[in-house]
């Protein structure tokens, strides 16, 4: 991230801020409604207060904006699924690096769409857990805070893209990967067990774009996972995937 222009680097770190801030208000609940809706009807009762004592609408039309600028905010963070990712122009894949073992667990952070059978929901900086499989597919398995798990599957040729950066969420500044991908996993491409011991019949069901932004605590483990998804990844297959 340092070798971005200053101007860039300051707005990247204000929206990380900005960002950490918004998700923490719309995800934290109290008495079953979050932080956000709490500030927004404390912001409705300053403002009629305000008109009830001054006589004046101005005070309540001030807060009104207010509440239109968080739900702006808030609503631009979360179609941004509340990533502020800044990728590492120019850095070149891993070379020399060892594969990583199959079956091996790799400990990491993970925001995207991950599913089970009849659920998809989308996951923001959830402990996760990646492995490899013998032919080169790639699993990650996250932890809901209920404990529960969800999964997402990115099989071999069927990357689209991936980039190096880095993850900023407030302070924290994390190594990471974004993978763009095509994928039949999930309640909407109807594939509900796992694909290598499920039969699968002969027509090739569509895929869904994915895109998947992978948080590492260190750089080693962040380059033999990106080298892991790398290795089997022929051209011609990629170009046959589906948009």
């Amino acid at each position: 991230m340092d070798d971005l222009p200053f101007v860039k680097r300051l707005f990247n770190r204000v929206s990380g801020y900005l960002y950490a801030t918004l998700y923490f208000i719309s995800d934290r609940l109290i008495f079953g409604a979050s932080l956000l809706g709490w500030l927004t009807l404390l912001c409705l009762l300053l403002g009629a207060f305000s008109w009830l004592r001054t006589g004046s609408i101005n005070w309540f039309l001030g807060f009104l904006l207010l509440i239109f600028v968080l739900r702006l905010l808030y609503w631009k963070a979360k179609r941004d699924g509340f990533i502020v990712f800044t990728s590492q122009n120019g850095k070149q894949p891993p070379s020399g690096i060892e594969l990583i073992r199959n079956f091996r667990k790799y400990d990491l952070h993970a925001s995207g769409v991950f599913s089970v059978t009849g659920r998809e929901e989308y996951m923001f900086r959830r402990p996760t857990k990646l492995w490899r499989v013998p032919f080169g597919d790639h699993a990650l398995m996250v932890e809901r805070p209920s404990g529960r798990f969800l999964y997402q599957f990115i099989e071999d040729g069927h990357i689209r893209g991936m980039a190096p950066g880095c993850l900023i969420y407030g302070s924290k500044v994390n190594e990471a990967l974004e993978i763009d991908f095509r994928t039949t996993w999930g309640p909407v491409a109807g594939e509900t067990e796992f694909k290598w011991y499920a039969p699968r019949d002969s027509s090739e069901p569509k895929r869904y774009k994915r895109v998947l932004y992978l948080g590492f605590q260190a750089k080693d483990v962040r380059d033999a996972v990106w080298h892991s998804l790398l290795v089997g990844r022929p051209l011609e297959k990629r170009a046959k995937d589906d948009d």
